[in-house]
């Protein structure tokens, strides 16, 4: 589907308050499309602290190893040359139980129209969105 077909389904869901509606419903099937995308996955002071101690590393010794600056004043996860998150394995997220706010708020507070194209829960959620 191309990308213009997608954004008017979208955008009259939206209008129409579907969007909205649903997305409360939403149900991760923890398939890792999302966090094999290209993009930036930003940690707050919270997710560092957190995600640090439930590794039992040290602030700075986790962010000099999993954390790249972003734009020069916050960090985010470094990713893989494929993309993929640092802490994504075969078996899923590594860090799941401890996951950045950023990774949480997907897809409810946050998406992007490449998003529809992916997440199965999505797809699921709006089946009237044709991705094929």
């Amino acid at each position: 589907m191309a990308d213009n077909d997608l954004l008017h389904k979208i955008d009259s869901l939206q209008k129409q308050g579907e969007i909205e509606k649903r997305l409360p419903m939403f149900e991760c099937g923890r398939c890792a499309e999302c966090c094999k995308r290209p993009g930036h996955v930003q940690i707050s002071e919270d997710d560092l602290y957190r995600i640090s101690g439930s590794l039992n590393m040290e602030v700075r010794e986790f962010s000099e190893k999993y954390c790249d600056i972003f734009n020069r004043h916050s960090l985010m996860l470094k990713k893989k040359p494929d993309d993929s998150c640092v802490f994504l394995n075969r078996g899923g997220c590594d860090i799941h139980h401890v996951k950045p706010l950023q990774c949480k708020g997907f897809p409810v507070r946050w998406r992007t129209l490449n998003s529809f194209k992916y997440c199965q829960g999505l797809k699921d959620l709006f089946p009237e969105i044709d991705n094929s």
